[in-house]
């Protein structure tokens, strides 16, 4: 269950505006003569730095506020991987959520899509979603009055936005700025082209959007002009692209491309026209995965007079093979009767024990035996026996039943259970950490009696979660079509089964193995949702999840190529038929191989038809030895280079090779990544290649290769995948030098929940291999250096709903210097989510029992200034602190009211006491707020009564 999160975990989390954990940074900055730049490490663990660009000043504030800011679990952009320009906002489409419309959806350009404002939710106030004249607030209200003007294809044309603080800010207003989708006239990104204050200072934004592709990026900004005085910008910003960049990925959205197709390599301020600064940005391309790393930024006058420049270095291991083979476990030889089919075809890595690392599962003849990771990065533990069930005095030496057995997580726990067809239905065993419970009957769907016995029938079921609430629902084909059962959440079955398809049957022709065997389950179009595809006579046909929670829609032609009439009706082509995402851009692509190689299409994400087949790689052809089944079942796409790109694998007469994913259309020539699992050292017959597994074991994050040999069972680790990301920071010859684990084999970076704060469904507790921030040096600048060490606890993402991750429940930072620790607790529910629920600071025998202060934070919430939207605000803050000693300073409390109906988000009461009894009352009133006929003007105080009680 932990899968959906590994690619895009830790990226967007959720947190309360101004109750952000501030841990403190160990770079300091701001030094005369020096590029100011400040590194720290924010709520997720994430490596971060920024650098403001110092702009000359407007009038009354009014001017741009730029920062080149780098997280390490940021991706690849215009400045390169990690690296973002911060400042410039935008409005743009995403999709419907069961949180807050009761469907997932994905964008496609059209009505069903909803919009949202630097990330947050727009809510609908009044008219028509997407209509010109539609009002809108975002979800956590921030008071923003947002109108949409015009139309653009299937949605709106521009935004206007009323800030509570009276700015007034335009989104789209001008042709630059209205990104549309590549080749629509709907809009996809309304990036903001004007801001005014109340005075009329204002600043405009110029864009480039490119012809081929929703490419956009920033032009120049200008500012200093005033509408009412009649006075154009005096002061601008340009931003230089480079057009040179080679990493161009090509991403789809809603049919759409999206070409990354330069880099910022320069910012220019001026006044007037006359050049003040500029910022010159240098890149490289990683060794390992050729992308973008942005490697110094150099802050210089006009003259070429410069400061010391930044220079950033970046971890870059060259995965170019395996490590050596190496036995992790003496068992699954032959001579313990692996060799027979009914053993060896259940032979699976899987996390049993849920520590984020594959432990190895099978079936023998009394059971399923299981052996635990042992977290060493060279070996499983002893077999233990999981499950006394599916043993051979069950039946389940037959393949209609041992082919069934899976291990999904059914009840939602985060620990994989173990489920398997019988002769009277699917029955499954609980997993409580250290074994399976007895099988319970699920369902009595898929029963030898309701005619699932024959293979055409059995070896098509399948455990995916159809409806998007977390848990694995089932599907199979019948005679008539595809059926399927949904999980019914309460940890003891599925419900009733329908026909979610009435194509795919044997009256459509499935019946024989060339269809049927190619049914799988993949998102198409992005909504989060399985859709199906498997090919017929004609080529490939796919039906999408309608999203209702009860069938497919209608099964159309998605691809003509793999077509009878193509010669694909033989299994050394129609077997290989697989669903990558090639490009990275979460939709599913299309690769099969035929006489002359792997040919893939790419998904443009226009829910109707992959693209056109292109030659991907001709080296696993007929001619290369590939028609034969030892070599051609092997093929898999895995990420075998840390570079986030699926790559070509397989087994080949003398080792294990690999084509790398190039990002752009094709994968790489053939290379040796491993001399083992050749021929010559007896991978050659099914009991052994079959077995191959694909697999993180040690929990670097980089796919691990194994399978089973004739002695017990063997793997090959990949190296670490800590690829492009920032390890060094050198300024004015000062050192920040920052190092990364994984959350997993990590106890001393990373603790799971356990009780009594384990998670319940539909949360879920996450361990997997998500790189943090384990220890920061930092140079003190009289010669030493300054070693900071964080840890982290209780991650937990939320199932079903559209809100996914939660983030850490706790993080901590120590000095190693002084000894001092800073202590974070958050908020893991919505819509508090990461708000800042306890902080401490702490020194060991000192203090209340090693506290030296506590502040703990209450929260409240209600409606916003509109139906729909929601206020959060701080009701209670307690601060408690005490001298080294441990003797008591007195404790304060200060209190929140905000009493306002509508709410505007201004407080109506603060009250500060302390236990010596001392404290002020602060009643504020303010004026009605005007929000009529266009105006939006909210908290202006009225009065505010102050009563102070003396100690």
């Amino acid at each position: 269950m932990q899968e959906p999160y590994r690619k895009a975990v830790l990226r967007v989390m959720l947190c309360w505006l101004g109750a952000v954990a501030a841990f403190p940074a160990v770079a300091q900055t701001t030094v005369a003569g020096v590029t100011p730049g400040q590194f720290s490490v924010n709520e997720s663990g994430a490596a971060t730095y920024r650098i403001p660009i110092q702009v000359p000043p407007g009038v009354a504030g009014m001017e741009p506020k730029l920062e080149l800011t780098y997280n390490s679990q940021g991706g690849n952009g215009l400045l390169g991987m990690g690296w973002s320009l911060s400042g410039l906002s935008t409005i743009s489409r995403c999709p419907r959520t069961m949180a807050q419309d009761s469907f997932r959806g994905s964008v496609n350009f059209d009505m069903n899509d909803r919009y949202c404002m630097d990330g947050q939710r727009l809510i609908l106030v009044s008219g028509t979603y997407g209509v010109a004249g539609s009002e809108y607030r975002t979800e956590l209200d921030s008071f923003s009055k947002i109108v949409a003007s015009g139309t653009a294809g299937n949605g709106v044309a521009s935004f206007t936005v009323q800030t509570k603080a009276g700015l007034t800010m335009e989104y789209g207003n001008t042709a630059d700025s209205r990104i549309e989708a590549q080749g629509k006239a709907t809009v996809r990104v309304w990036a903001i082209n004007k801001i005014s204050d109340v005075k009329t200072n204002f600043m405009t934004f110029g864009y480039y959007e490119s012809a081929d592709s929703s490419m956009y990026a920033p032009l120049n900004i200008g500012y200093g002009g005033n509408t009412a005085a009649g006075l154009p910008n005096s002061q601008s910003v340009t931003f230089v692209h480079d057009t040179a960049r080679t990493d161009k990925t090509k991403v789809y959205q809603g049919g759409s491309l999206i070409q990354m197709d330069r880099r910022i390599s320069g910012i220019q301020l001026y006044i007037g026209s006359t050049l003040t600064k500029t910022y010159s940005l240098a890149y490289s391309p990683s060794p390992a995965t050729s992308r973008s790393r942005m490697v110094t930024v150099a802050e210089c006058a006009p003259g070429g007079t410069c400061l010391p420049q930044s220079a950033f270095a970046y971890k870059a291991v060259t995965n170019t093979s395996l490590q050596t083979l190496t036995k992790w476990h003496s068992r699954f030889g032959d001579v313990d009767n692996f060799n027979l089919p009914q053993y060896y075809n259940n032979l699976m890595l899987v996390d049993v024990n849920n520590d984020g690392l594959a432990d190895v599962c099978s079936r023998n003849y009394d059971g399923v035996y299981c052996g635990l990771n042992l977290g060493s990065g060279a070996g499983f533990g002893a077999l233990t026996r999981w499950s006394t069930s599916f043993g051979d005095t069950g039946g389940f030496d037959q393949p209609e039943y041992y082919s069934t057995i899976r291990y999904p997580d059914v009840n939602g726990d985060g620990f994989p259970d173990i489920c398997a067809r019988m002769i009277d239905g699917i029955y499954c065993g609980i997993n409580n950490g250290t074994t399976f419970s007895s099988l319970t009957r699920w369902t009595i769907g898929y029963s030898d009696a309701w005619g699932w016995l024959p293979a055409k029938f059995y070896s098509t079921i399948q455990y995916l979660d159809l409806n998007g609430d977390g848990l694995p629902d089932i599907c199979g084909r019948a005679g008539d079509g595809l059926y399927c059962t949904l999980n019914l959440g309460n940890g003891t079955g599925f419900g009733t089964v329908t026909r979610w398809s009435p194509q795919y049957g044997d009256d459509n022709g499935w019946g024989l193995d060339q269809y049927y065997s190619t049914i799988q389950y993949m998102d198409l179009n992005g909504d989060g949702l399985p859709d199906v595809c498997g090919r017929g006579g004609d080529g490939l046909f796919c039906a999408l999840n309608l999203g209702t929670g009860a069938g497919f829609g209608t099964a159309t032609l998605w691809s003509l190529i793999p077509s009878d009439a193509n010669g694909f009706n033989v299994p050394q082509y129609y077997s290989t038929i697989q669903f990558p995402d090639l490009n990275g851009d979460g939709l599913a692509d299309m690769c099969v191989r035929s006489g002359d190689g792997i040919g893939c299409s790419i998904n443009t994400g226009n829910g109707t038809g992959f693209g056109a087949m292109s030659a991907w790689s001709t080296s696993l052809s007929d001619a290369g030895g590939f028609n034969l089944p030892q070599y051609y079942s092997t093929i898999r796409y895995v990420d075998i280079n840390g570079d986030g790109l699926p790559d070509v694998c397989a087994r080949m007469f003398d080792g294990f090779y690999c084509g790398l994913n190039t990002g752009n259309n094709g994968f790489g020539g053939l290379t040796a990544w491993s001399t083992s699992y050749g021929n010559n050292n007896g991978w050659g017959y099914p009991e052994y290649y079959s077995t191959m597994r694909y697999a993180d074991i040690n929990g670097d994050g980089v796919t691990d290769v194994c399978g089973r040999a004739i002695d017990g069972f063997y793997c090959t680790t990949s190296l670490p995948n800590t690829n492009d990301r920032l390890e060094t920071v050198t300024k004015n010859g000062q050192v920040t030098t920052i190092a990364l684990s994984s959350l997993i084999g990590n106890s001393t970076v990373y603790t799971k929940d356990i009780a009594p704060n384990v998670a319940v469904y539909p949360k879920l507790d996450l361990q997997y291999a998500q790189y943090v921030v384990s220890s920061v040096a930092s140079s003190n600048g009289v010669g030493g250096t300054v070693t900071t060490q964080y840890n982290y606890g209780g991650l937990k993402a939320e199932l079903g709903t559209g809100r996914g991750m939660l983030g850490f429940r706790w993080m901590k930072s120590k000095n190693l210097a002084n000894n001092i620790e800073s202590y974070t607790e958050f908020n893991q529910n919505w819509p508090l989510t990461g708000s800042v629920a306890k902080s401490e600071t702490r020194l060991a025998g000192s203090g209340n029992t090693g506290v030296l202060k506590r502040t703990t934070n209450t929260y409240a919430q209600g409606t916003g200034s509109a139906t729909g939207t929601t206020f959060v605000y701080p009701s209670q803050s307690v601060e408690e602190s005490w001298d080294l000693g441990g003797s008591a300073y007195p404790t304060v409390t200060n209190s929140y009211q905000y009493g306002q109906s509508p709410q505007y988000g201004d407080p109506t009461q603060i009250s500060v006491t302390n236990s010596a009894s001392a404290g002020k009352t602060t009643v504020n009133e303010y004026w009605p707020a005007n929000t009529g006929s266009g105006s939006w003007v909210l908290g202006r105080l009225k009065k505010a009564t102050v009563t102070s009680v003396a100690p």
